[in-house]
């Protein structure tokens, strides 16, 4: 059988990670004739861990076809020239009307599950309702799948009350933890002692996205410095160019918070290991997720999590994390000045890490999932 994985759109963050982690199993794996649709920061990603590449199953597509005509027509053509029997498209909407069937990952929380909430912190009525239609072509697009495979139950009951489409074409398959992130953190020597720490770091991670929560943090940090007797420190992960970054440099510089926050900037994943080891917490304020592989990401190096309290939030960490509502700076700071007294995770946290950790699978694992997935929509 021909397999057609597409990835062609998937650029940042999670997508692009979970799109190389796929390719990774599947170059292995000789169930299938897999070939390969990727944007040039998939590829890249590839090229950095050295894998043994057949350039000839890989087509790259340096225009995603989110946002060129030309690129969707040379994605539906490839599709053809190759005779697919299934595409199956790591996160979309793939914005094309493939002529075979179509496995169609969701992981948008957009499409799915999103509230008022999660758009109201636009810039102004004009910005939201641009970006309502945006969300609007995206679902329209999204609906041109034969099937779908979402990473939450959630994601999925929503979208099914949405699209109406019926349950034998949704499927759940979660996302998953990187066991060899697991097993460096998993040797002791690795693990870093956090009551011995003079600063208290708070690990950051995720894009520039208004959704993500991070404008809230100079006021979580004023009030966390107002209470707090320790020494603290949030590290983000923004582009330096960044409206959102430049948007809290001002308020850093406003409310004198330069010894409380500072920019990383976007890391590769190759260097996750020594973000998450040097830090105490790991904070994800999102208003709007799937699934954040930064909560397996902190189970795994056994860190504090805190968490924006959203149904979607709990239902992957249940009480793992400290949740929070970071409009609430004061709230928040609260929190985390609790957590500040008992840094370490406790045995009861860690038993839980490792039952959530196991539930959910790693990597290996997902990919699995996803092909047996695959071999079951074949045959029927």
């Amino acid at each position: 059988m021909n397999i057609l994985f597409n990835c062609t759109t998937n650029i940042v963050g999670g997508g692009l990670k979970n799109s190389a982690f796929f390719i990774k199993k599947a170059i292995e794996d000789n169930s299938f004739n897999w070939h390969f649709a990727v944007c040039r920061p998939v590829y890249s990603m590839l090229e950095e861990w050295e894998l043994n590449l057949d350039k000839a199953k890989f087509t790259i597509f340096e225009n995603s076809p989110s946002r060129n005509i030309n690129a969707r027509k040379d994605l539906r053509k490839l599709s053809e020239s190759l005779k697919i029997d299934l595409v199956y498209t790591m996160a979309g909407p793939a914005f094309v009307k493939f002529p075979c069937s179509h496995l169609q990952g969701i992981s948008n929380g957009y499409i799915t599950h999103a509230d008022w909430e999660s758009f109201r912190f636009r810039k102004g009525l004009v910005k939201t309702l641009k970006d309502y239609a945006h969300v609007s072509i995206q679902f329209f697009y999204t609906l041109k799948a034969s099937d779908f495979v979402f990473q939450t139950k959630y994601a999925k009951d929503t979208f099914k009350r949405r699209s109406k489409i019926k349950e034998e074409r949704l499927n759940v398959i979660s996302n998953a933890f990187d066991l060899s992130l697991r097993d460096y953190f998993n040797q002791e020597t690795n693990t870093i002692q956090n009551s011995k720490e003079s600063e208290i770091t708070i690990l950051c991670p995720g894009a520039g996205h208004l959704h993500k929560g991070f404008q809230f943090i100079p006021e979580i940090a004023k009030e966390l410095k107002n209470i707090s007797n320790k020494k603290f420190k949030f590290v983000l992960t923004l582009p330096f160019d960044s409206q959102l970054w430049l948007h809290i440099k001002s308020e850093i510089e406003r409310l004198n918070l330069k010894e409380c926050i500072t920019n990383h900037g976007p890391y590769k994943y190759t260097n996750l290991k020594n973000l998450l080891k040097t830090c105490n917490i790991v904070f994800v304020p999102s208003l709007l997720e799937t699934f954040s592989a930064s909560y397996l990401e902190a189970m795994c190096a056994k860190k504090k999590l805190v968490a924006a309290d959203k149904n979607f939030a709990r239902e992957v960490c249940r009480n793992y994390a400290t949740y929070i509502k970071p409009q609430d700076g004061i709230g928040t700071a609260k929190a985390i000045n609790e957590i500040f007294s008992n840094i370490n995770i406790t045995k009861e946290e860690l038993a839980l890490s490792n039952e959530i950790l196991s539930n959910y699978g790693n990597q290996d694992q997902r990919f699995e999932k996803i092909k047996a997935l695959i071999n079951n929509l074949i045959s029927n």
